[in-house]
């Protein structure tokens, strides 16, 4: 039974009663009208049902965090992408290059066609991978000299003269680790015997690695150690990737000014240098004429034609 729209005799914290709100949000913001509508028009959108179909109930009752992390979902996914039985970019990848490491990430592309975005892309790797932590299980996934697991860091950086003689230096945690009577016994596989000025350096390996509390019938697991809940979120990367730039990004004065969002948008890309450009355009390989049809000259590039 409803008054006024709003579900009489509900428990106050039910999750229940917001079902009828997310589903009128997901009608709204149905995918196929973001085939139609620029990156402004979707902001336009978005903030148009988030104003106008919830806060009726949030005068009333207290949303749960599920129902919460429900909206902005369906509000991320209808802005960049995401939303129905659309085509599964993921598993494109997947099926074109394949995965490697329990599937953590996908296998180099090295076709001579077709592949240049991908790789453009997987080039991040190396910086991303600098932040990604290991938990070590069955350690069949894990490098033991190259990956993150320990407290350590890197083990190649901790003990650089042991690793200079590792026979494997790719090596997985599981080919140096072995179970004996539930114990666990280190085994490092080296090029040669060891010298006099080694054995220290070996010495603190190995108590380290015998202090370590591995649980071996887990599998391995990839952890984002920048967020509480160990799972990536982008906004963490790019807060750790802008924390270095010393440079105050005007966004106040971009995303909170009175313009249309298409504007907006327009000026975002314009202070990112993102717009197509001749010098962007260069970048990207594609060659044109080198030439301003307003001042006639060479040379346009973002601040050339922006600050004319």
């Amino acid at each position: 039974m409803k008054y006024l729209g709003l579900p009489l005799g509900a428990r106050y914290k039910s999750k229940e009663i917001w079902n009828p709100i997310l589903e009128k949000m997901e009608r709204r913001l149905a995918g196929w009208k973001r085939s139609y509508l620029s990156k402004g028009g979707r902001l336009t959108l978005i903030k148009s049902t988030l104003s106008s179909l919830p806060t009726y109930f949030l005068s009333l009752f207290a949303v749960p965090a599920s129902v919460a992390h429900r909206i902005e979902k369906l509000q991320r996914d209808f802005l960049w992408g995401g939303l129905g039985d659309e085509f599964k970019y993921h598993l494109v990848i997947v099926f074109k290059y394949g995965c490697d490491r329990d599937g953590w990430h996908s296998k180099e592309g090295r076709e001579r066609h077709g592949v240049c975005l991908w790789k453009h892309i997987q080039a991040g790797w190396s910086r991303f991978s600098q932040y990604v932590h290991y938990t070590v299980g069955s350690g069949d996934s894990v490098r033991f000299w190259v990956d993150r697991w320990s407290e350590e860091g890197l083990l190649r950086d901790a003990f650089p003269a042991i690793y200079q003689i590792a026979l494997h230096k790719q090596a997985t945690v599981s080919e140096y680790l072995s179970c004996h009577h539930e114990d666990m016994v280190w085994s490092i596989t080296l090029q040669r015997p060891l010298q006099d000025w080694e054995l220290g350096e070996y010495t603190d390996l190995m108590a380290f690695l015998y202090q370590l509390k591995i649980k071996r019938p887990v599998v391995d697991q990839l952890r984002w150690p920048c967020t509480t809940s160990g799972l990536f979120e982008v906004w963490s990367y790019y807060r750790l990737l802008t924390s270095h730039n010393t440079t105050n990004f005007p966004w106040r004065s971009i995303w909170q000014s009175r313009v249309p969002h298409k504007v907006a948008v327009f000026t975002w890309l314009v202070a990112q240098g993102k717009i197509l450009t001749l010098d962007n355009l260069h970048r990207r390989g594609i060659w044109v004429l080198d030439w301003c049809f307003m001042c006639k000259k060479a040379g346009k590039s973002v601040n050339h034609l922006m600050i004319h």
